[in-house]
């Protein structure tokens, strides 16, 4: 909205986006539920944060009045009632917090939200909220995120659901969880078509639609977030240039005092603007100039004010060498909520699924071909690579697992996912693609949809290998202030908001670590880490506490409980994710078997807590899943029988195996000594058996050092159990699954040359 300083130029327009009933997405909207427009005053003089917030809440509902001065604003209030006020606190000619006194003098009322670049001391905090009367004090940059929902905060919201109406059986078996993938879509409008379409046929389960309507909310402030931030990353080049020009200026003209402040305003500015729209590089340089022009003074020695001009003119280089990157390459790769980048290798003689991989997916691949299995292993040991999609028509002069082995045993390869591209009776049994590794399997001719479900299927892999966080505070703004802090970083999220069911979200969750509030109603942080301590299944977790106190007391109090670190409130950023690491780093060394310094083959307990994952999801979808069991046959004899260090180089080099094949999905873990188990998600024992049989010959064909220096072999036998069909706990599954294994005979399978008999197991 343009505005031309009078107010009364300006018609009073309501929001087109929302009608009666529907949004622009097809959402219904029920009548009883639907609050009256609200409007919002902006008193900022900085177009680009103005045009943040215009798209921000109209996109919300909210009509937006735009002003630039005091003065303006002022001229606004003679003729209108705003529902809020944001207020910014450096403007030209008034300072934001005089113009606050002199309407609240004056007897204005409406609820303020005071905004500033330079955060606030405790005097001026008591000054805002206690004689002032602002309802809330943010920082700039502002999170959209959480700015929005403070001011939800501020203005009465609809209410969550009918007063006195108890929940239907319908209404309480609906999840809104199944739905909150869709704000991890990378199409935002294909997102919100699909939930309106929900919404639009749930107008009969109230909590569902509320809910649902919750998610769509936070859809909408993407999509008005990532419009608003691709217009100022266009706008970019002509910022910095002026704030160039002005620092240039300055410099130049030493003699002139003014210079200086205007080159500070204009520092602070993008700062505060730039890092509200996720720019933080351009946000942190900005911010570095501002610093250092703050520092200039007349007070200064002559050595001093060149050492400052040095440093800003060094700024100034490096962000606009950081700016015209930007600005050239495509603004969707610029996003920082934007979906992980992965780097592809494309093993085809087929240039048609070169050119298909990058016309369906281009923006989230960098993509690197090969025409040659030979070719693959020389690239895959040159660059960074997360998954592979391999060809299969093309000579491998060998096996398929041949080809999936050599690239594994790159060095941090070894859970590299796979698509292979194969004609179904090529590969009747998929028993060799699980044994190499293959996580989905297209069938030519392939197509542009096939393409994008095993594309997503790779991001659901990559999915699966994130930590979990469990964040329990009855603060819903908090809760969601540490997800926007931790997704970016790869966890994934879940917030628990009354602790009474700590125990149920425990099972369905399975979290590697909790974030756990002190104060809570009904229930204190201390009293849940006491009683998980005391938990057998769930007293490893790390438990770190989030609490207002940070004095010794509350230090210790932390400590007697179980906790095993404290984060004082308010959270900050940087030390919340380097706390968050280092204990999940703790917890994984002291869970993980490292068999021949490979991770992957975890031990008992940590195998327990991920397969008991795949078990759960198994039985509420349900979906199969199965267990083997894999026995090194005479383990206990082997030292006695080859020398010292056997069965050490025997459990080094069949994890080793385990860690190169299969899929990264299945699960490895040490089960006992010489006993291994896999727990495989999405299939059955019919598939999972012959994948067995394969790791049973390759572990008959390794050649093992005696101390004598001669060769010796071992033999495995394998045994696989169901969990759809076999019963429903982790410890039922492994122990039929070991009879198995005990009963069976191993396969023998030598290499050439050895003299010895191949033997097959009888049926």
């Amino acid at each position: 909205m343009e505005n031309t300083g009078n107010p009364e130029e300006i018609p009073y327009e309501p929001v087109e986006s929302l009608d009666e009933t529907c949004d622009q997405y097809g959402a219904l909207v029920e009548p009883q539920w639907q609050a009256p427009l609200r409007s919002v005053l902006v008193v900022d003089d900085d177009l680009a944060f103005q045009v943040l917030m215009n798209t921000l809440l109209t996109a919300h509902g909210y009509e937006v009045w735009q002003a630039r001065s005091a003065a303006e604003a002022s001229s606004y209030l003679a003729v209108r009632e705003p529902g809020l006020i944001i207020v910014d606190y450096r403007l030209p000619v008034m300072d934001g917090i005089t113009w606050i006194t002199q309407i609240r003098e004056a007897g204005n009322t409406t609820p303020i939200i005071f905004v500033s670049g330079t955060w606030c001391d405790a005097q001026m905090f008591s000054w805002l909220r206690n004689i002032l009367k602002v309802s809330l004090v943010f920082g700039k940059p502002i999170d959209p995120h959480l700015f929005l929902q403070a001011i939800e905060d501020v203005l009465p919201s609809a209410p969550t659901a009918h007063p006195g109406q108890a929940a239907s059986p319908m209404q309480q078996s609906f999840h809104s969880s199944d739905y909150e993938n869709l704000l991890e879509s990378g199409n935002l409008d294909e997102s919100l078509q699909k939930l309106g379409e929900v919404i639009a046929t749930s107008s009969n389960n109230p909590v569902a639609v509320h809910e649902l309507t919750q998610i769509q909310r936070k859809l909408k402030t993407q999509k008005a977030v990532h419009t608003a931030r691709l217009e100022y990353i266009g706008q970019m080049s002509a910022i910095w240039k002026e704030l160039a020009r002005v620092v240039v200026e300055a410099h130049n003209d030493q003699n002139d005092q003014g210079l200086v402040p205007l080159a500070f305003e204009s520092a602070h500015k993008l700062k505060g603007t730039s890092g509200s729209y996720g720019l933080t590089h351009i946000s942190e340089i900005a911010g570095q100039i501002e610093s250092f022009l703050k520092s200039i003074d007349p007070s200064c020695t002559k050595e001093e004010t060149n050492i400052y001009w040095s440093e800003i003119l060094h700024l100034l280089t490096e962000g606009t060498d950081i700016v015209q990157a930007l600005t050239s390459m495509d603004p969707a790769k610029n996003e920082d909520q934007e979906e992980q980048l992965i780097s592809l290798l494309l093993v085809s003689p087929d240039d048609q699924y070169r050119a298909l991989i990058s016309k369906t997916v281009a923006h989230n691949i960098d993509l690197h071909v090969v025409n040659s299995a030979a070719g693959a292993a020389t690239r895959a040991e040159s660059i960074s690579v997360d998954a592979a999609v391999v060809d299969l028509s093309l000579e491998l002069g060998g096996s398929v697992s041949t080809l999936t082995k050599s690239l594994r045993s790159i060095r941090h390869r070894s859970q590299l996912p796979f698509i292979f591209i194969a004609n179904p009776f090529q590969y009747a049994d998929i028993s060799e693609l699980i044994y190499s590794g293959c996580s989905a399997l297209l069938e030519p001719p392939v197509t542009e949809q096939a393409l994008q479900d095993a594309v997503h299927c790779l991001r659901d892999t990559f999915k699966s290998r994130e930590k979990r966080i469990l964040c329990v505070d009855d603060d819903e703004m908090l809760t969601y202030f540490l997800s926007c802090i931790l997704k970016p970083d790869g966890y994934e999220v879940k917030a628990l908001h009354e602790p009474i069911h700590i125990l149920e979200t425990l099972e369905s969750f399975q979290p590697d670590l909790i974030l756990l509030d002190v104060m809570m109603p009904g229930l204190s942080g201390y009293e849940v880490c006491r009683m998980l301590r005391s938990h057998k299944e769930w007293g490893h977790i790390p438990i770190v506490f989030l609490t207002v106190k940070s004095d010794a007391n509350s230090r210790s109090a932390a400590f007697q409980a179980g906790g095993n670190d404290f984060l004082a409130k308010p959270v900050v950023a940087q030390e919340l994710t380097a706390r968050v690491e280092a204990h999940l780093a703790i917890a994984e060394k002291q869970s993980n078997l490292v068999v021949g310094e490979l991770p992957d083959v975890l031990s008992w307990e940590a195998f327990r807590k991920q397969a008991s994952r795949i078990l759960q999801q198994s039985n509420r979808n349900p979906v199969p899943a199965s267990l083997g069991i894999i026995v090194i046959q005479k383990y206990d004899q082997l030292d006695d029988l080859h020398g010292c260090y056997s069965k050490q180089q025997v459990l080094a080099q069949v994890g080793y195996l385990l860690s190169i094949r299969f899929r990264i999905t299945d699960v490895r873990g040490m089960w006992q000594n010489g006993t291994f188990a896999i727990m495989f998600a999405g299939e059955s024992s019919a598939t999972t058996a012959g994948a067995l049989e394969l790791l049973q010959e390759e572990i008959g064909q390794i050649p093992f050092a005696s101390s004598s220096g001669e060769a010796f072999y071992v033999t495995a036998t394998t045994g696989v159990a169901d969990a759809g069909s076999e019963g429903l706990s982790l410890e039922s599954l492994a122990k039929r699954a070991l009879e198995r294994a005990t009963d069976s005979r191993p396969v023998y399978k030598f290499p050439a040359g050895t003299g010895a008999l191949r033997r097959v197991p009888t049926t």
